[in-house]
């Protein structure tokens, strides 16, 4: 892995990014998306925090930290606002089944959760 580079990213890229995420995801404005991908992750930027603003939808944002720090909280969050949408990258499923312990894993309903 090198040094960050920026790369330039016009209104065209966004908009077609944007709409080839809601054709996948199959958005609507009904979504609630739980985001803790920090905003400058092309992931938790577009992905997320301007992927509810085009689509209109529900944003909860969790601190990256508070994730590391506790995964539970991330699933909790998505189980208390019943969000349809969330994500990350491998490692973060790999956390939550590390270190959630089954007794808490009891507690939620994740059946909102569309994967």
């Amino acid at each position: 892995t090198g040094n960050p580079k920026g790369v330039m990213l016009t209104h065209g890229n966004l908009y077609h990014n944007e709409c080839l995420i809601k054709e996948s995801f199959q958005l609507t404005s009904d979504a609630k998306v739980v985001c803790w991908l920090p905003q400058y992750h092309d992931m938790g930027l577009i992905g997320n925090i301007l992927g509810t603003l085009f689509n209109g939808m529900t944003s909860i944002l969790m601190s990256p930290l508070t994730f590391l720090k506790n995964p539970y909280l991330w699933l909790k969050t998505i189980s208390d606002y019943r969000a349809t949408h969330s994500g990350g990258p491998n490692f973060s499923y790999e956390l939550c089944v590390k270190r959630i312990p089954d007794a808490l894993l009891a507690t939620l309903d994740l059946s909102c959760w569309q994967l």
